[in-house]
């Protein structure tokens, strides 16, 4: 992925969120940071503000029915 320009973002989130994501992300060798781009981008990707490279790229798929797969759950795009 191409560094165009970055922007520090500051967020607030409960103890217990940090402290688990911060433990899954270095047992997955990625930054906490990396690791929520990552996931805003796959839920940008689920509410179908994604192309469709970038969501194969991310594991999401869409099926001919409209419905996003994402880890075999269905949710209906609305």
């Amino acid at each position: 992925m191409s560094r165009i320009s970055e922007e520090r973002v500051n967020l607030w989130m409960d103890k217990e969120l940090k402290e688990l994501a911060y433990r899954v992300a270095r047992m997955r060798g990625e930054t906490l940071s990396s690791m929520i781009r990552r996931a805003l981008r796959r839920e940008l990707a689920l509410l179908n503000y994604l192309g469709d490279e970038e969501k194969k790229a991310l594991g999401i798929m869409m099926l001919e029915t409209e419905k996003v797969v994402d880890r075999g759950c269905k949710r209906s795009r609305t």
